[in-house]
């Protein structure tokens, strides 16, 4: 199970005692557009994520606190996120696009512990 992005984002601007507006602020997007990502209606972008990340005392890290059911998905998880710090923009592309390749080609099931 996944931690949604939106909710994750509510935690840490009530842990930084900020407002939605500061939020968006330090996100550099519109007041209506980080609610929505609170809200789940839509997915903040990279730099929207860069931006929070760079903005507020935050490690990458705990931005994608995640609770998966499956240790063994959740450390290669967590593995595959610090491995994408370690990577330039070009590479992080390129990563990105074989991700998406490999869910065309065969999604993940909820079996497999994705939902």
């Amino acid at each position: 199970m996944h931690t949604n992005i939106g909710v994750r984002l509510k935690e840490i601007r009530k842990k930084n005692k900020l407002k939605q507006t500061q939020m968006a602020e330090i996100a550099h997007c519109s007041l209506r557009n980080y609610q929505n990502i609170e809200s789940g209606k839509t997915q903040p972008g990279y730099g929207i994520l860069y931006n929070i990340v760079h903005g507020l005392p935050l490690n990458p890290r705990d931005l994608f606190a995640l609770t998966l059911q499956n240790d063994a998905r959740a450390e290669k998880t967590q593995k595959l996120l610090f491995l994408s710090t370690q990577l330039n923009d070009s590479q992080l592309n390129f990563l990105c696009s074989v991700g998406e390749l490999l869910i065309k080609m065969e999604p993940a099931t909820q079996s497999e512990g994705r939902t």
